[in-house]
């Protein structure tokens, strides 16, 4: 789903007030003037997924969602459940869940390594990264639930 960025605050979304997020973008621009992802910090599978090297450029942030709240009450108020979606934000439009991962497959300039090979052949294809999102969603539910770790809200 493509949300309007223009209804968050962005002086929120600022390198230098996101706490414990790995900023690769110019100090003096928000980042979601390149690109940035609002993700579960507690979560390995979601920490191991922006981890990548595809993921991981010079024009790309990695907001916790764990330690910026000022964040989540930002995307909440957008109408956005955090606990069920990550968040990709790419100049001034902002993309959650499947639509995310899919907007991440098909810009994936990356050619070598399985992990890239495999994301960009499944998630590239719109209806299957639709199909396949909700399963990690619950995957991630239970592991959250197994290892005793609450939700974001």
């Amino acid at each position: 789903m493509l949300v309007n960025l223009n209804i968050l605050n962005y002086n929120l979304l600022r390198p230098d007030l996101i706490r414990g997020s790995l900023v690769l973008t110019a100090r003096n621009k928000p980042p979601v003037d390149k690109l940035a992802v609002v993700y579960d910090g507690e979560c390995p599978f979601c920490s191991w997924y922006v981890d990548q090297p595809n993921i991981t450029e010079d024009n790309f942030s990695k907001i916790n969602a764990r330690e910026n709240p000022q964040v989540v009450q930002q995307l909440n108020r957008a109408g956005i459940d955090i606990d069920r979606d990550m968040v990709l934000m790419d100049q001034g439009q902002m993309y959650r869940g499947a639509d995310a991962l899919y907007r991440l497959a098909r810009d994936n300039r990356q050619s070598g390594g399985w992990f890239s090979k495999l994301q960009k052949s499944l998630f590239s294809k719109h209806r299957i990264a639709v199909v396949i999102y909700p399963i990690l969603r619950l995957l991630r539910g239970i592991y959250l639930r197994i290892s005793g770790r609450p939700r974001i809200h």
